[in-house]
């Protein structure tokens, strides 16, 4: 006879972006963050988290922000148009809106590459 298995209380949006972020730092902490396989490693918990509530703003802003380091510029713009309906004034969306707009470069790669850099040095928990 098989064992069933006592089902896992599902996780909210909160604590699966935090599982997320957790392993994303460790990406940034090991300076791997611009391995896709790493990206690919954190953003379903991430689209799980948004499943669960789709106005969660730090699942939105971190799930962009990884789609943005790969390159992935219609996906990254979908979810800041979330961001920005959500939170129409913060400026931290113009930036990365502004970001998004540009013409795809080295340059704008690069300039992606800084913003998201300095993002993770600055901000504790968005």
């Amino acid at each position: 006879m098989a064992k069933k298995r006592s089902a896992e209380p599902e996780k909210s949006a909160e604590e699966l972006y935090q599982e997320a972020r957790d392993r994303w730092a460790k990406a940034v902490d090991l300076g791997v963050y611009d391995d896709e396989r790493v990206i690919y490693g954190v953003t379903p918990i991430l689209e799980q988290a948004l499943r669960q509530n789709p106005q969660n703003v730090k699942s939105l802003a971190l799930l962009s922000d990884l789609l943005m380091q790969m390159g992935a510029d219609e996906e990254a713009s979908r979810l800041l148009t979330k961001l920005r309906e959500v939170e129409p004034d913060a400026e931290a969306h113009q930036e990365k809106a502004a970001l998004l707009q540009k013409k795809r470069s080295k340059e704008r790669r690069d300039e992606i590459g800084h913003y998201l850099a300095m993002k993770w040095l600055t901000t504790q928990n968005w």
